[in-house]
C-alpha cells in the first residue's frame, strides 16, 4: 500500500514539474505587447500553468502530510503555514520535507498563486522573472529532496 501512495505522490510532483516547464517555455516565447491577442493568450496560460504547478506540488505534500498522521492546517494564512511547517522538522516524527532554497522558492510560488488567481488584469511578463527562477529551483531541488525524505520516513 504505501508503493501506491507513493506514486500518487510522484505524478502530483511529475505534474508539478510538467506545468512549470510549460510556465518556463510559455514565458520565452511570450510576445512583448500583452495588448494583442497572442499576449492575452500567453499572459492566461503563464499564469494558469503556474497555478496548475503549484497546485500541483500542494497536493503532493498534502498527501504526505496525511500518509504520515499530520494535520494538514487550517486558518486563512494556511497555505503560507503549510510551507513554513514543512520546512522544518518536528523533533522524533520526521526531518523537514523541503530545504530553505526550496522553501524560498516554494514561498515564491504560492504568493505568485495568489497572482495568478485574483490579479489577471494587472499581469505583467516583465515582472514574472523571479517567479521562472523560483520555477526552475524548484525544478531542479524537489526530486532530491523529496528522496532524501522519503529515505528518512519509509527506508524500505
Amino acid at each position: 500500500m504505501m508503493a501506491e501512495r507513493w506514486r500518487d505522490i510522484d505524478d502530483e510532483i511529475e505534474s508539478a514539474k510538467r506545468h512549470f516547464n510549460a510556465a518556463i517555455r510559455i514565458l520565452d516565447r511570450a510576445p512583448a505587447d500583452l495588448a494583442t491577442t497572442e499576449g492575452y493568450d500567453a499572459a492566461m496560460a503563464f499564469q494558469h500553468a503556474m497555478l496548475a504547478g503549484y497546485t500541483s506540488f500542494e497536493n503532493a505534500v498534502k498527501r504526505i502530510l496525511v500518509f504520515i498522521g499530520e494535520e494538514l492546517p487550517i486558518g486563512p494564512d494556511w497555505h503560507a503555514t503549510f510551507l513554513r511547517r514543512i520546512s522544518k522538522p518536528l523533533p522524533n516524527r520526521r526531518p523537514g520535507l523541503i530545504g530553505p532554497q526550496l522553501f524560498k522558492a516554494a514561498l515564491d510560488l504560492m504568493r505568485f498563486r495568489h497572482v495568478a488567481m485574483h490579479n489577471y488584469d494587472g499581469f505583467e511578463f516583465d515582472r514574472a522573472a523571479l517567479t521562472i527562477r523560483s520555477a526552475k529551483t524548484f525544478v531542479s531541488l524537489i526530486d532530491a529532496e523529496l528522496a532524501t525524505f522519503r529515505a528518512a520516513i519509509d527506508p524500505d
